[in-house]
């Protein structure tokens, strides 16, 4: 079966909303044939269409931001075990111009489900001076792909930063897996995590946000994890983390796995536990408004039923 995708550019010659609007149009097909946004005539795609698209120019809905992927340790690993001629191929077709051209990406703060194993960037217990911290862990395999990453991109890439977890000296169950962050530890985990941008940038890799927590509400125990409740994660971006950083996007990934057993009622229940998260007693409370630029969510099918419902009705955009 060949499955194609269709991008039809529509350019508006006049808008009277009294009359019938007439535009211009360019095809752009992709398919599994070999086309790769190739543009063909009307005469190639086809002259009757299946569907008539209406256009309404005058209402507006949210600015995609970029399209892409996250940097891992796993994935990184394996490039590295690569010839350079099939890494090459590889970065370039998520990165060049005649490829992908990812324009947003994500990568985890310490280890996550996608690492070759559970590291911190300071294990030494109680060193709320983060004495010790260092980011070694990634300068063998992840901190190397993104920079070849970006010495291919010719327009660039935002990166998004997001911790699975605290180091879990600083947890009250002191392990990789769930538990809250202790309060007595939330200026050092601000500060820990303001300290991994700034070595990130000696790195030469700027980081365009943050994500306070990935799971916020839990992964049901499968991998790194912190939970916090919505007034907990409005605390700590009010009177620690918000002070010190220019953007953060409050981040809500429900897991898979329990999604899928108990996906009608979950749905619900996430989204009035989201309401919660934004509303005005809580993350918009945090009087950082300006800070919270987005919301990210994963791994949802009602992803537009949400994004109705409760994101446009704060006004910040969904990532």
């Amino acid at each position: 079966m060949n499955f194609r995708l269709l991008l039809i550019f529509l350019v508006f010659v006049a808008c009277n909303s009294k009359h019938e609007q007439h535009l211009s149009v360019r095809v752009f097909q992709t398919s599994a044939s070999g086309d790769k946004l190739t543009e063909k005539s009307l005469s190639e795609s086809q002259k009757t269409p299946e569907h008539t698209i209406q256009i309404n120019p005058n209402k507006k809905f949210q600015v995609i931001t970029g399209i892409g992927g996250a940097f891992t340790e796993s994935s990184a690993s394996i490039l590295n075990q690569l010839s350079k001629v099939n890494r090459d191929k590889i970065m370039n077709a998520y990165f060049s111009v005649s490829g992908a051209n990812y324009s947003l990406t994500r990568t985890h703060i310490n280890s996550c489900d996608f690492s070759l194993g559970t590291y911190s960037y300071d294990s030494v217990v109680n060193d709320t001076q983060l004495q010790y911290f260092d980011i070694s862990p990634d300068k063998d395999d992840l901190i190397p792909m993104i920079k070849e990453a970006q010495a291919i991109s010719k327009e660039g890439f935002k990166i998004i930063a997001s911790p699975w977890t605290a180091p879990p000296w600083m947890k009250d169950n002191n392990k990789w897996k769930g538990g809250k962050l202790l309060p007595k530890y939330y200026p050092t985990w601000a500060n820990y995590l303001v300290k991994y941008i700034h070595e990130y940038k000696k790195e030469g890799i700027p980081i365009w946000a943050l994500t306070i927590e990935n799971e916020p509400l839990g992964n049901g125990g499968n991998w790194e994890s912190m939970h916090y409740t919505p007034q907990e994660m409005a605390s700590f971006i009010k009177s620690h983390l918000g002070p010190q950083v220019l953007l953060i996007i409050f981040l809500s990934l429900c897991s898979k796995r329990t999604h899928m057993r108990h996906k009608n009622i979950l749905f619900k229940q996430r989204a009035v536990l989201m309401q919660k998260f934004l509303s005005g007693k809580t993350m918009l409370g945090t009087g950082k408004k300006k800070r919270l630029i987005g919301v990210g969510i994963g791994q949802l099918k009602k992803i537009n039923q949400i994004t109705q419902n409760i994101f446009l009705h704060t006004g910040m955009p969904a990532i």
